[in-house]
């Protein structure tokens, strides 16, 4: 069900954008970059527990699928369920061993990454290295590239190419 969701957005957001054969080299390549500087930032924002830039990186529309396959539609509902989470952490240490990005059409791309983080609490306690992969959908709009779709796969940080 999760991944179907998540499919069929990519296809609803590629039917929408500019057929990527359409696009040139450079211009993949410069969407590219645009893309793994927001997915920088992105990253930042969570590890330095920035609930407020990470959220602002998040489309109104948005869709996150949780680990536990809960399905979170609009950025309201995600910051209601994010926001208390991170109440008790203090900092995030993110490792990525892969992260890629596949661009769409001229408005759209995603991009993957697969690792580790540890959460230090509010308390000093440092937890054990929880493997994840991440998959974000971006869409650019009026005022840039924001995640309109993500999914976080616990437990699978190893390339599953």
């Amino acid at each position: 069900m999760r991944k179907t969701l998540v499919v069929a957005l990519v296809l609803f957001l590629v039917g929408c954008g500019e057929n990527p054969m359409e696009l040139t080299e450079e211009q993949k390549q410069a969407i590219t970059r645009e893309i793994s500087t927001a997915t920088e930032e992105f990253w930042k924002a969570w590890a330095d527990v920035d609930v407020d830039s990470g959220m602002a990186m998040i489309g109104e529309e948005a869709i996150a699928v949780t680990s536990r396959g809960t399905l979170l539609v609009g950025k309201t509902n995600i910051d209601d369920a994010w926001r208390p989470m991170f109440q008790s952490v203090a900092s995030q240490q993110i490792q990525f061993t892969e992260s890629y990005v596949t661009v769409l059409a001229m408005d759209a791309a995603y991009a993957v990454q697969r690792g580790t983080f540890v959460v230090t609490d509010t308390s000093d306690s440092v937890g054990e290295p929880i493997p994840f992969a991440y998959t974000t959908v971006w869409q650019r709009v009026e005022d840039g590239w924001k995640v309109v779709v993500g999914h976080r796969t616990p437990g699978q940080s190893a390339s599953t190419n």
